[in-house]
């Protein structure tokens, strides 16, 4: 999205994919038909890890249970629990 007037401010979402770590992102101000009218300017951002949880449901018998269903809130996500009674979240976003 462009600035309209100077001193203006464009927003850019960036596809940062699924890797982790710091990733350095350039910028420079240019005019209607492509011109550069500003110097280079660089700065650095930081993708943090997904969250994750996983755990295992046992019964009353220290026994896996499978086909338990684990909601998490909030955010109501859920997960079932597998044969040997494991389950996992993944992908959560960041936790603060």
């Amino acid at each position: 999205m462009p600035a309209i007037s100077a001193g203006g401010s464009a927003t850019v979402t960036l596809d940062v994919g699924n890797v982790s770590g710091s990733r350095p992102i350039y910028a420079v101000a240019v005019d209607d038909i492509g011109n550069r009218v500003s110097g280079l300017s660089q700065s650095e951002f930081t993708v943090p890890p997904a969250t994750s949880l996983a755990g295992t449901v046992w019964d009353a018998y220290f026994l896996p249970q499978a086909g338990a269903v684990i909601t998490l809130q909030p955010g109501d996500h859920q997960a079932t629990s597998g044969a040997d009674g494991g389950y996992a979240f993944t992908g959560l976003g960041r936790v603060s």
